[in-house]
């Protein structure tokens, strides 16, 4: 009983000391604020390419975008100037900070914004919104933007989560503490013990970690189950989650600075065919259109075309440059009819 007592103190101790020390240590005030937070500065990259280049179609999704899209072909077939943004790990959280924050704000505002989706990813506000996901966003958004914070992070906690948050330091600062302890084992351990430095390390895990050494199998059951939830049933309920995501406020921002928002729905190979596409991924889909429909959005389904087959595919995601080379004369006939 006596060491159980001792063990208790002792982590009370420790809990009080690491709440004085961690506000201190992230320049984090108490009770903290909701959400993470985010860094005052804004990257404004799209912003200097659009005055620079004056892109009349700004092309945004994820890496399947660069993957799937030639960008100068595309740009020829149409005879429109054209800037393709292609974030490898990015969604519609991102797309949302880049419309809001770079594209919008432009003195040159495009004609047409094309966004790239795959089955629910464009409403599922936290998805790819923490971990190494975080940085990225942390770039486009600031701690004034509410609707980032409720829509990806605040609304997914509960009464306890959010009270944890704004009173228990190492619950509220979690996410730093997690990469104050990865930089050190990533880096000055490693230094320390073997001489290699970050540089070093950083070469090294891009040489062990590299995509074209892993196993397709392999790759492909890790990206299944890092998209997992895309598949769960109240994220596949369209009516239920679409109020909650940024597609609405995407529409808006659009409409308001009168660009043509159109949604492509890219080809992949992880439902090959109807007959293995979940149902409600079809619902999904069938009422997303209306959705648009309904709110003057262009919806184009990319993704049953028989010009594209597996032989196009790195994995069940992304295409390979044969894939590129069939896939980018489909979109551009598909946008030259938008644009009649």
């Amino acid at each position: 009983m006596k060491a159980f007592l001792r063990y208790v103190f002792l982590l009370f101790i420790t809990l009080f000391a690491l709440s004085l020390y961690i506000p201190k240590r992230y320049t984090v005030s108490y009770p903290k604020s909701l959400g993470p937070d985010f860094d005052k500065k804004i990257r404004m990259t799209y912003i200097k390419n659009l005055e620079e280049d004056h892109a009349e179609i700004v092309l945004l999704g994820d890496s399947t975008l660069g993957d799937a899209v030639d960008a100068d072909l595309l740009e020829q077939g149409l005879e429109k100037e054209t800037l393709s943004i292609s974030l490898p790990g990015t969604a519609a959280t991102l797309w949302y900070l880049i419309t809001k924050n770079n594209i919008i704000v432009s003195e040159h505002k495009p004609d047409y914004l094309v966004l790239f989706v795959r089955d629910s990813m464009l409403t599922v506000p936290h998805y790819r919104t923490t971990g190494t996901y975080f940085d990225l966003i942390d770039e486009f958004a600031n701690n004034k933007d509410t609707v980032l914070l409720n829509k990806a992070y605040i609304n997914r906690m509960s009464v306890g989560e959010q009270l944890a948050e704004k009173y228990f330091p190492v619950f509220g600062s979690r996410w730093r503490i997690r990469e104050t302890i990865d930089f050190y084992i990533r880096y000055p351990l490693p230094e320390i013990t073997i001489g290699c430095d970050k540089d070093c390390m950083i070469a090294s895990m891009q040489e062990v970690f590299n995509e074209a050494d892993i196993n397709d199998k392999h790759l492909n059951e890790a990206l299944f189950v890092a998209d997992s939830i895309l598949y769960k049933r109240e994220f596949l309920d369209f009516e239920g989650t679409v109020e909650e995501s940024f597609l609405p406020e995407i529409i808006r921002l659009c409409e308001e600075n009168d660009i043509q928002l159109i949604i492509v729905r890219l080809e992949t190979v992880r439902f090959p065919t109807e007959g293995v596409e979940p149902p409600d991924l079809q619902k999904y889909f069938l009422l997303l259109e209306e959705y648009l429909e309904e709110n003057d959005v262009i919806y184009l389904n990319l993704s049953r075309n028989p010009s594209l087959r597996a032989e196009h595919f790195v994995d069940d995601l992304h295409m390979n440059d044969k894939g590129k080379a069939v896939f980018t004369p489909i979109l551009i006939e598909a946008l030259k009819g938008v644009f009649k």
